[in-house]
């Protein structure tokens, strides 16, 4: 029998840009982005509940929950690290912490390439470099812990 499949809740409070999303570990099932700020607590549990709400999930149904830890603001990143300590500890699931950074590097290279404004003024060896690297497959923290 197949373990089910995961529902991992991300938040990142590091940066006046605060997130959530909702991942299946083959895809972003919810994901919103605003301008928080320095106000990142008054709206990040609105928004959980609004991205579990809108693919018609509870908490309860989450397996586990990743949180940038920076660098950023360090009372940005207290927010997101204690609301998904408060989670974890009331439902029983395990937090990863992942680099704000290593999560900007992740998947930019792919869209960066793409851009057409980006690509007329790149040489073509400077394409071929960035296309290997945003096909190239990066397996992140919380999913090597996780086998």
């Amino acid at each position: 029998m197949n373990p089910p499949a995961p529902l991992l809740l991300a938040l990142d409070t590091s940066t006046s840009t605060a997130s959530v999303a909702l991942f299946d570990g083959q895809r972003v099932l919810s994901e919103t982005t605003w301008q928080a700020g320095r106000e990142h607590s008054i709206r990040l549990l609105v928004e959980v509940d609004a991205a579990l709400e809108r693919i018609g999930r509870t908490p309860s149904e989450l397996t586990g929950l990743v949180v940038a830890r920076g660098p950023g603001s360090f009372t940005g990143v207290r927010v997101a690290l204690s609301v998904a300590k408060g989670m974890a500890a009331g439902l029983g699931i395990r937090v990863w912490g992942v680099s704000t950074l290593d999560v900007l590097a992740t998947r930019p290279a792919k869209s960066s390439c793409r851009s057409e404004r980006w690509s007329r003024r790149a040489g073509a060896d400077t394409q071929r470099r960035c296309m290997s690297m945003a096909n190239r497959p990066r397996t992140p923290a919380w999913q090597q812990s996780m086998t």
